[in-house]
This record gives C-alpha cells, structure tokens and sequence, in this order.
C-alpha cells in the first residue's frame, strides 16, 4: 500500500468562484481554524455544493493530481492522508475532497481534523509559521509515515507555496518521491533525488545542544555559542528572537527537519574487527533484519529487560548477556544494553539444522570473554 501524502490548499474554491460568485464562500477567506465551531453551520452548507458524483476531476489541483499519481503508480494500491493548514478554508477544502475521492472515485481516504489540521500553518504570522506550523507539520509527516518511507509518497500541489522549500527537503533526506502538477495542464511532475552530502556527525558531536535547543534556550545565541564551544558552521540551524525581553534561541524549520530525521538514527555496536566484517551481503541483510527487529522489540518492552520473561529477547541468558530469537531465517544474536542505552551485539550464529541447535550456545559462552574485552564498532542504521 502506497502512502500519498497530500497537503490541502483552497484551489477547490478559487476554481468554484471564477465560475460563478458566491458569498457564503467569500465569508471564510482568511478565518484561522480556531473560528471552526463557530462557522461550522455554514460549512455544512457550503458543502452541499460540492456533492461527490458530480464533481469534476479539475474541479480543484488536489483531486486532479491524486487521481495522476494514482495513474503514474499503475497497479499499486494508493491511500490518501490529507493535511490541511490552520484555516477553516483549507479544513472544508480536505473534507469536501475526502468525500469526493471516496465516493465518486473509490478511493481510501484518511483525514482526522483533529490531527490532520495542523496547528500554526497559517502565512499571516511568519514567526507562528516558522516555530511552530512547520514544526507540527514534520512531526504529523513522521506520524502518518510511522518511521517507514519506502511506501510513502508526498504530493506538494496544493498548500501554500511557502510549505515547497520545507517539504521538499524533508522529503530529500528521507528519499521519499515528490510529485506536483505543473501550473494549469495535465503534466505531473516527480522531482528527483539528489545525492545529499549530510554531515551527520555534527548532530552526533552535538547532540545534548540539539537537544536543549529544540526545546528552547533563554539565552543569547553568543553567550551560548561561547558556553558549548560551539563552531560557526552551526549557525544555519539556529534562529534568535526575543522574547518578552529575554533572548531566546532555538532550532529553525530547517533545524527542525534535520534533528527530526537524526533522531530516527540508531546504533548497533559490534566487535572491531570481528566476524561480522567478513560476513557475505546476504548474510549481512540478515543480520540487519535481525538487528532491526531486537531494536524494535527493546523499544516496545512492557517492563524492565531484567524482569521480562519473553523467550525471543531473551531466549537464554549467557554471563551478562542475552540471546535474541531470530527466525526468518533462523539466528541467534548474543546481546547486551549498556547502561547508557548501547546495544552491542557481541556475537552471533546462523542456526542451519531444521532440529534444535543448542551447541551455539556452548560456543558463545566460549568466546565471549574474549569478544568482551575487544574494542567496539558502531554500525549505523535508520
């Protein structure tokens, strides 16, 4: 199933009143989001004249480059998710579209208002858009994308045109196909990858300060600059504002797309040297699943890994170690989380018998003294 990922203008109208004028509609032109309950009657209204079965596919640019992405991607099967900006126009444009790509052209559709609307996208307070509109726009990105992009399509054609700049490099870093229509005609554009040269280990070498300072920090940029040592070549990152009379300092929109994307960044440590580094291409793809996996299954624990009883985490326990249960295919990962939160997966076997294998167990409490003591490598994964 692929993802579009479709960010909502007010086309829809635009087109409706260069054909014939209506006031009702002209009534919500800038109304921020918040005035919603309030107009909601009128929305009902304005609704009834966009009733799906009779809505022409050019009838707004959302509908119109949806059903040519859905074409361009042939026999894959498409859901919607549309976002819409902080105004009541954009909320109505998403829920009228919604209606008409289910109804009349069968498509799944998903826009939730109360997740899907988001806060602070709005181009009449520039500072309101940069902190927090495209802020909470990256974090819905992540959300609807649940960590995985290879199924994820971003469609920029209708939103507001300030949003280009931003979507489309949180779609570079993340390698996630972006398609737009190309002004007034038929043509769907795909904008291409580009090999982005990212210089990830600044936001490793600094992460406490990204940390702080996507939260805010109430201090000047120089005097925080001078106090973390911190090098010119940070600055692109940062915005300084004032804030009732007190400097403030933080991660600009761009600081913002990039932390987000280092923070889904994890680390396996390995032996340096070690067997892994011989290991075939094939063999390597497996033990990445399988890395990936025991990841994932020790970020969802219940309870402390001490305490658990799963029999996969922690299939059998060696000195200070655990074995992790691999099955597709069959392995076993000898593991343990430092108390710093490393993962270092100290050493592994295929299990090749379709019987029970226990003799890796045998070998791994051979070896792991002197794995132990041997300098550690960090395989980074994403």
């Amino acid at each position: 199933m692929i993802k579009v990922i479709s960010t909502v203008g007010t086309s829809l109208f635009d087109n409706y009143l260069k054909e014939k004028d209506n006031p009702l509609i002209r009534t919500l032109a800038g109304k921020p989001h918040s005035a919603w309950a309030g107009l909601s009657e009128r929305a009902d209204r304005i609704k009834k004249l966009f009733t799906p079965g009779i809505i022409n596919s050019s009838a707004s640019a959302e509908i119109k480059s949806v059903l040519k992405i859905r074409e361009t991607l042939g026999e894959q099967e498409t859901e919607i998710h549309l976002i819409a900006s902080d105004t009541v126009e954009s909320r109505l444009a998403a829920e009228i579209i919604a209606e008409v790509l289910q109804q009349q052209y069968g498509m799944p559709v998903s826009f939730a208002p109360e997740k899907d609307v988001i806060i602070g996208l709005q181009v009449h307070q520039p500072r309101l858009f940069e902190t927090e509109g495209v802020s909470n726009l990256i974090k819905r990105f992540e959300e609807l994308a649940g960590g995985y992009y290879a199924n994820v399509v971003l469609n920029i054609t209708g939103g507001y045109k300030g949003l280009i700049p931003h979507l489309t490099i949180m779609a570079q870093i993340n390698s996630v196909p972006v398609y737009y229509l190309f002004e007034h005609t038929e043509k769907l554009i795909r904008i291409p990858q580009t090999p982005l040269d990212i210089n990830w280990g600044l936001f490793e070498k600094y992460r406490e300060v990204f940390s702080q300072l996507a939260e805010g920090v109430e201090k000047s940029w120089q005097q925080y600059q001078r106090e973390q040592n911190i090098g010119e070549d940070f600055q692109w990152c940062i915005e300084e504002i004032e804030a009732h009379g007190q400097p403030l300092i933080a991660l600009n929109a761009v600081g913002r797309i990039f932390w987000h994307r280092y923070n889904r960044f994890f680390y396996v440590y390995v032996p340096a040297g070690g067997k892994y580094f011989t290991e075939s291409p094939d063999k390597k793809r497996f033990l990445h699943q399988a890395f990936y996996e025991l990841h994932r299954r020790l970020g969802l624990l219940p309870s402390p890994l001490e305490t658990l009883t799963d029999k996969d985490i922690k299939h059998c326990c060696i000195s200070d170690t655990y074995v992790f249960k691999f099955t597709n295919p069959q392995l076993r990962l000898q593991y343990k989380v430092m108390p710093d939160g490393r993962l270092v997966v100290y050493n592994y076997y295929f299990i090749n018998s379709s019987q029970v294998d226990n003799s890796y167990a045998r070998k791994m409490a051979a070896e792991y003294p002197g794995l132990a003591a041997s300098e550690l490598t960090a395989l980074t994964f994403s």
